[in-house]
């Protein structure tokens, strides 16, 4: 299994004392074992993550440096990019270290938190989704009253209270479902990259701010 859900089932366990084994590692399994794939698979994980690493920061800097978008819907999108980085910063790292020096083993103590992190985040995402989405609904259904409804300090309290449930949701249950490969893959690897580009970056708004961002830096 591809180490992208926190930590996969383990295909081994090191540690024993007496008649009992103590788990002190995990042996995880990986996409192959063909070593003649293992750089390509390598390259085209670390391209993926510098797409997503870059695609995202983008989206802060030019939502950050340009009044003109300092609105809810990206303050929301700001977050959303920040949140991306991060739930990839917590798969990426480890497996990329893992295939470049063939390694295959994670800490006891690191694939909880990985496995923490992952699905704490993840969870996060679809509440901050969800507030994106009633942000979308109150600018259509009451243009006339949007910019009460959706002051500064009601986006600031969804956005906390996104964060809060993703964590009280994981941090509450005693055991946690871990995905298959292919549904883990696709949702840490394809979803955060292409991200940037869906929500945001196709924006027309967002298009302009950035041409004269680079417009001035070349000037």
């Amino acid at each position: 299994m591809l180490n992208t859900s926190g930590c996969p089932s383990p295909v081994e366990v090191r540690g024993a004392v007496g008649n009992s084994t103590t788990v002190t590692e995990f042996v995880l399994l990986g996409l192959t074992d063909a070593c003649e794939l293992q750089m390509l698979i390598f390259l085209g994980f670390l391209m993926t993550y510098f797409v997503t690493l870059l695609g995202n920061l983008l989206i802060v800097v030019i939502t950050l440096i340009d009044r003109r978008l300092h609105t809810a819907m990206y303050y929301f999108l700001r977050n959303f990019a920040v949140l991306e980085i991060w739930f990839t910063s917590v798969i990426f790292p480890k497996m990329l270290t893992n295939i470049l020096t063939g390694s295959k083993t994670i800490s006891l103590p690191g694939c909880f938190l990985q496995s923490f992190l992952y699905f704490f985040l993840g969870t996060t995402e679809f509440y901050l989704l969800a507030v994106m989405s009633f942000d979308r609904y109150v600018a259509l259904c009451n243009p006339l009253r949007y910019a009460t409804i959706m002051s500064k300090r009601v986006c600031v309290q969804l956005v906390l209270c996104s964060w809060m449930a993703g964590f009280l949701l994981i941090i509450v249950p005693s055991s946690i479902i871990f995905q298959s490969k292919v549904v883990a893959l696709l949702n840490t690897v394809v979803t955060p990259m292409l991200n940037p580009f869906i929500y945001t970056l196709r924006n027309k708004q967002v298009k302009q701010a950035f041409r004269d961002q680079v417009s001035k830096f070349l000037s």
